[in-house]
This record gives C-alpha cells, sequence and structure tokens, in this order.
C-alpha cells in the first residue's frame, strides 16, 4: 500500500525535524525557523500525497 510509504516518510521527515531542532537548541540557537521551514516542507508533501489520491479516484 503506497500510503503506509507515504506516511514513513512524513514520519522520517518529522524525526529529522525533531533531531534539527534538538541539535539548535543544544547550541543556543533558535529552532523556529527551522521548525517553520520543516512544517511547510511536511505541509507540501502531505498536501502532494492527497492530490496523488485524489488523482486515483
Amino acid at each position: 500500500m503506497k500510503t503506509n510509504i507515504f506516511l514513513i516518510t512524513i514520519e522520517q521527515m518529522i524525526d529529522m525535524t525533531r533531531s534539527s531542532c534538538k541539535v539548535a537548541e543544544s547550541q543556543n540557537q533558535e529552532s523556529v525557523e527551522l521548525e517553520r521551514d520543516a512544517l511547510k516542507n511536511i505541509i507540501k508533501k502531505c498536501e502532494r500525497g492527497l492530490a496523488a489520491l485524489d488523482s486515483q479516484k
């Protein structure tokens, strides 16, 4: 099922975002912009996934 692969990809993106934010914070850097950009990318990926599913109808 393609949805499972898609969800694994999203989970990996979330994990990478979480890790990057932890590293930034450990270096006393603001992670707000990093987190914001990562979330935008995740949203875009989800929107593309939804569009792909809609096109299969």
